[in-house]
C-alpha cells in the first residue's frame, strides 16, 4: 500500500490522548521530554507542530540537532533563538530564561545523539529550575524528543518540566482501528474472511503501528502460519533469542495496561513458535466461536422437529434438553436428513468447534474451506 497518514495515527482515542497532554504543557509554559523506544510512530512533531501554529501567542520553531557531543545545548538554543543575547552574554540557563527573544517560543528538539544526551538532560534540567521565577507564560519552552533512551536515563518530571515515555498509550481499539484503515484499499468480499485477517493481525502486530503496515498487506495463509515472517521481522530489527525484552528498544511495552513482549522477539524464543501458535488460536477463537454458536442456534431453530431427545453422546450422558445439544450431536442426527451441502457445512462446523475447544489452531486449507463454504450463511 500506499504511505499511510500518520496523521490519522495520531489522531486516534490513545496516541491522541498523548498529543493533547504534549500541547496543553507546552501551551502552559511547561517543557517537555516525549521519550519513545526504537522503531516508535512517526509523524508526532507535524501533529503537535500544527496545534502549536494554530496558536497566535506562541513561535513553533523546529530544531533537528545531530550535532557532536561536544556542542553545548546552551548555546544552540541561545545562539538560534536568544537573538537579543550577545553570545558572550550567554553564562548560563537563566540568561537563557531572561531573553525576550525566545519568551514566545516552542522549540522542538529531535536528533540528540546518545553520546550528546547527558549535556542535553543537564541543560534541561537546570533551565527548566530556573524558568519557574517567570510567569509561565512569558518564558520560552522546548519539547525533547528522544529515540532509544533507557528509562533511568531521563530526567525527572518537575513543575516546569514533563517527562512522557511512550507506553500505555496504545490500546486495543487503536490498533483494531489502525488495521482497519490500513486494510481499508483491500476487497474483501468474504466477511469472515476479513474478520478472520483483521483478528489474526491484531494479535501479531500487538502495539506495534509499523508491523501493522505490514500485517494489513499479508494474506490469510501468511497470518495463520507467521513464525517466519516475524522471524525476519526480528533479524531486521537486530533482536535475538537472548536477547531480554526492554522498553528502549521496542522488544516491549504495555498494551490496556498489561505488559507485552513484542511477537517477532517471541517468535526468535525457544519456545516461540508455541506461543506464537497460541496467539494464532485466540484469534481465530475470537472470529469464529459468536459463528458456531449462531449457526448452532440456527440449526435448533430450522431443524427442531427433526432433533430427537433425549439424544444418547455414547459417553454415559444424555441430553434431555434441545438447548444442550452442541453441534457434534446435531451433526450426528441430521448428517443423513438434509442436503448435501448443509451436510458438508455442519461437518465443517462440528471440525471447527472440536479443533479451537482443543485449542488447535486451524491451518490455512481448512480456514479457505471455511471462507468458501461461508460460514455465516
Amino acid at each position: 500500500m500506499s504511505e499511510p497518514r500518520w496523521d490519522y495515527w495520531w489522531s486516534l482515542p490513545g496516541p491522541s490522548s498523548c498529543v493533547r497532554a504534549v500541547v496543553e504543557d507546552l501551551r502552559n509554559g511547561t517543557n517537555v521530554v516525549m521519550a519513545f523506544p526504537q522503531w516508535a510512530p512517526p509523524g508526532l512533531q507535524e501533529v503537535i507542530g500544527r496545534s502549536m501554529r494554530d496558536d497566535e501567542l506562541l513561535r513553533w520553531r523546529p530544531l533537528s540537532v545531530q550535532l557532536p557531543q561536544e556542542i553545548d545545548p546552551l548555546h544552540i538554543i541561545g545562539h538560534r533563538y536568544a537573538t537579543d543575547v550577545p553570545t558572550q552574554a550567554l553564562y548560563d540557563e537563566g540568561t537563557l530564561v531572561d531573553s525576550r527573544a525566545f519568551a514566545d517560543c516552542v522549540v522542538w528538539v529531535e536528533g540528540i545523539e546518545e553520546t550528546a544526551w547527558p549535556s542535553w538532560r543537564g541543560f534541561l534540567e537546570r533551565y527548566a529550575d530556573l524558568a519557574r521565577r517567570r510567569s509561565a507564560f512569558e518564558r520560552g519552552v522546548l519539547c525533547v524528543q528522544l529515540i532509544g533512551q533507557p528509562p533511568e536515563q531521563l530526567p525527572k518530571s518537575d513543575v516546569a518540566l514533563s517527562v512522557y515515555r511512550w507506553q500505555d498509550y496504545v490500546g486495543e481499539l487503536d490498533m483494531l482501528a489502525w488495521l482497519h484503515y490500513l486494510a481499508g484499499h483491500q476487497a474483501v468480499r468474504s466477511p469472515i474472511k476479513r474478520q478472520l485477517k483483521l483478528r489474526l493481525a491484531l494479535e501479531l502486530v500487538g502495539y506495534d503501528p509499523n508491523l501493522a503496515i505490514e500485517a494489513a498487506d499479508l494474506p490469510l495463509e501468511a497470518l495463520t502460519d507467521p513464525v517466519a515472517w516475524l522471524r525476519t521481522i526480528a533479524v531486521t530489527r537486530d533482536w535475538s533469542e537472548h536477547m531480554p525484552p526492554c522498553w528502549q528498544t521496542g522488544s516491549q511495552s504495555v498494551i490496556d495496561g498489561r505488559p507485552v513482549i513484542h511477537p517477532a522477539l517471541r517468535a526468535v524464543r525457544q519456545r516461540g513458535p508455541a506461543e506464537i501458535h497460541s496467539l494464532v488460536w485466540r484469534a481465530q477463537v475470537a472470529v469464529l466461536f459468536p459463528y458456531l454458536e449462531e449457526a448452532r442456534a440456527h440449526y435448533l431453530r430450522e431443524y427442531a422437529d427433526s432433533l430427537r431427545l433425549p439424544h444418547d453422546t455414547g459417553y454415559g450422558l444424555m441430553i434431555h434438553h434441545r438447548e444442550d445439544l452442541e453441534l457434534s450431536h446435531i451433526h450426528h442426527q441430521l448428517r443423513h436428513r438434509v442436503p448435501q451441502k448443509e451436510q458438508q457445512r455442519l461437518r465443517v462446523l462440528r471440525d471447527v468447534r472440536n479443533a479451537l475447544a482443543h485449542h488447535q489452531a486451524l491451518d490455512a486449507q481448512f480456514l479457505q474451506e471455511i471462507v468458501r463454504l461461508d460460514l455465516t450463511g
